[in-house]
């Protein structure tokens, strides 16, 4: 494993998602549009259990608050996840940590779907 730790020792990944909304008229659309978040730990798995456990994001970007119609969905998809190194510059994850954090992800929704 390489060393995720950024210039001030600490661990920090930012992580990229498209986000949207979809009401009846389409009209009333909003996105998609990147979203972009970040979180610092002492350790990698530290940072990632924590974005794991932030499944359950903020649509308020995405919210049309003067829709007319029905909103059907606010949605997000991932699409990169990315480490600041010691230079600090942002380079992607290595591939078992991108895979250890969707692991993570699941297990967080599974339990607060078993709570619900």
């Amino acid at each position: 494993m390489i060393n995720m730790k950024g210039p001030e020792g600490k661990v920090r990944f930012r992580f990229f998602h498209k986000q949207w909304s979809s009401y009846e008229d389409e009209d009333e659309n909003i996105g998609p549009m990147t979203l972009e978040t970040w979180y610092e730990a002492d350790t990698w798995q530290e940072a990632a259990q924590d974005a794991a456990d932030s499944w359950d994001w903020d649509d308020e970007e995405v919210v049309n608050f003067d829709a007319e119609s029905e909103m059907i969905e606010t949605c997000r998809d991932f699409i990169s996840m990315e480490y600041l190194d010691s230079k600090g510059e942002y380079q992607l994850v290595p591939e078992e940590v991108e895979d250890w954090f969707n692991e993570a992800e699941q297990k967080s929704q599974a339990l607060i779907n078993m709570i619900i």
